[in-house]
């Protein structure tokens, strides 16, 4: 038996005793849980950078930022191909866009970050300083004048967040024209 000064409990398991612990919580006023705004719902796409050139991920297109991964490199490949690296199991692609867009800029470094897009056996890495930055106040915009040749056959829309204009590509097409292989830009 446990006794308190204001309630004696047995272990008999008799309810008023429980009635008396159960009666010492206050009832709290009831809140109105109001549901996620507009700007919740609104999914956040992930932009990153490549120079002065800001390009959108598709949406629904699995993302992740890996470190400290060895990059193995590929005798006679193009310079814009780092090389492969392990993950999980699954060879990736590594590919430096500065280098394959021909954009004035420095190449990130080799220990850079790589952003892997999909998963799997479709996953292909972009080296990267820094991370993805998520954008929720997407515009869609004109495009603009200037874009790498390479890359204006894959643009699909051009957006502007506050200050900065994004652009979004189909990555699937674009990365299999690099490979040499043909590609419709529109499939």
């Amino acid at each position: 038996m446990f006794t308190n000064a204001d309630t004696t409990v047995t272990p008999a398991g008799a309810d008023a005793p429980l009635q008396a612990i159960l009666s010492r919580f206050q009832a709290h006023q009831a809140t109105r849980l109001v549901g996620p705004t507009r700007a919740d719902r609104v999914q956040a796409r992930y932009g990153f950078r490549v120079g002065n050139l800001g390009l959108l991920v598709a949406p629904l297109t699995g993302l992740e930022v890996v470190a400290n991964k060895p990059i193995a490199p590929l005798p006679r490949s193009p310079e814009w191909l780092r090389g492969m690296m392990n993950l999980r199991g699954n060879p990736v692609p590594v590919f430096d866009l500065v280098r394959a867009l021909d954009i004035n800029a420095t190449s990130p470094a080799n220990d850079a970050s790589v952003l892997v897009l999909e998963a799997g056996s479709r996953a292909l890495g972009i080296a990267i300083e820094g991370f993805p930055q998520p954008l929720r106040n997407l515009t869609r915009t004109g495009m603009p004048t200037e874009l790498p040749r390479r890359l204006e056959p894959y643009v699909q829309a051009t957006w502007l967040d506050t200050d900065a204009i994004w652009v979004e590509f189909d990555h699937r097409a674009f990365f299999l024209s690099l490979s040499g292989r043909r590609t419709d830009p529109a499939s």
